[in-house]
């Protein structure tokens, strides 16, 4: 469920996902959907932080929560994210799910 729909303000959902991108050095973002009368599930979820150490942000779509953040931590940890200064440890941090 969507942390501000559970009653968490947008700022305090923005204020989260700043300290998880400060503990990890990136985050994730998951957009929820249902999957429609077409069997199509136009959810999506992106990284958030990756610019910070001169890597792209990279989005999914059409696929589950899982499979998202499995695919995107993968792509964020080949992008050296566990490089440097110890942040960005690969750590799979998911930000809020929002449907």
């Amino acid at each position: 469920m969507c942390e501000i729909c559970e009653g968490m303000t947008p700022e305090q959902a923005h204020r989260k996902m700043l300290r998880t991108i400060d503990r990890y050095g990136w985050a994730m973002q998951y957009v929820e959907s249902s999957v429609d009368e077409r069997g199509v599930h136009p959810a999506f979820c992106y990284t958030v932080g990756l610019t910070e150490i001169g890597c792209p942000e990279v989005i999914v779509t059409g696929r589950a929560a899982d499979e998202s953040v499995a695919v995107l931590g993968d792509l964020a940890i080949g992008c050296g994210t566990a490089i440097g200064s110890g942040r960005g440890s690969g750590s799979r941090s998911a930000g809020s799910r929002c449907a």
